[in-house]
């Protein structure tokens, strides 16, 4: 038969074990959001070539296809250097629509 503190340190270790876990994937999420983000602000504007295309937002939706809903998604940029903003739909850049405006105008 175990003791309580037999018990006691099996939880305890347990304990431990999750916090651990937590943590590094807490660092994880951290330095690759960090990396990507970086990343993505190191990209060319399309329009004037200039390595200064700004990520401001990702959007997520559901569209309808056919009758039927489908996920849909696409993120927005703005270039530091022209100032031309830009949507990227699956890897077509195109003109942001007059709704994804109010995207770049919270980011301001």
């Amino acid at each position: 038969m175990s003791s309580p503190l037999q018990s006691l340190s099996f939880v305890a270790i347990v304990a431990l074990i999750v916090i651990v876990a937590l943590g590094l994937t807490a660092c994880v999420v951290f330095v690759g959001g960090t990396l990507a983000q970086r990343a993505e602000s190191q990209r060319p504007c399309p329009e004037c070539g200039a390595q200064a295309l700004r990520w401001v937002t990702f959007l997520r939706a559901t569209v309808l296809v056919d009758g039927r809903r489908a996920p849909d998604s696409w993120s927005l940029h703005e270039c530091e250097a022209c100032g031309v903003r830009l949507k990227d739909h699956r890897g077509t850049w195109e003109v942001p629509s007059e709704s994804d405006g109010r995207h770049f105008e919270a980011k301001e």
